[in-house]
């Protein structure tokens, strides 16, 4: 899925859409998530996902709007599949670092 924003005069909308044929992928049905809907679920998968000690102890002492704009410095890859209806997560492999950096 790529990102997003369309728009109606002043206002914007953030979202994720299925990246139908890119890279060769077979085609998915035109599908899109709200980037709110994806992002929450995301952090909050983090949140409660078994991960390093010490990602834990960084990540938890952010607030929500801090772990939601350290998203996108920490994840490498998030990757959906329809068939499995499952959504996995992968982490840079420098991602307390990133983390550590993004909070101060």
């Amino acid at each position: 899925m790529s990102p997003s924003i369309s728009g109606y005069k002043t206002l914007r909308y953030r979202y994720y859409r299925c990246r139908s044929r890119a890279f060769g992928r077979p085609p998915c049905e035109d599908v899109g998530i709200s980037a709110f809907e994806i992002e929450e679920f995301v952090r909050d998968t983090l949140t409660s996902a078994t991960t390093s000690q010490e990602f834990m102890s960084v990540w938890s002492h952010l607030d929500k709007r801090q772990q939601v704009k350290a998203l996108k410095n920490v994840l490498k890859e998030v990757r959906f599949d329809p068939q499995g209806e499952s959504i996995s997560l992968t982490l840079h492999t420098d991602a307390v670092e990133r983390l550590k950096r993004h909070r101060n």
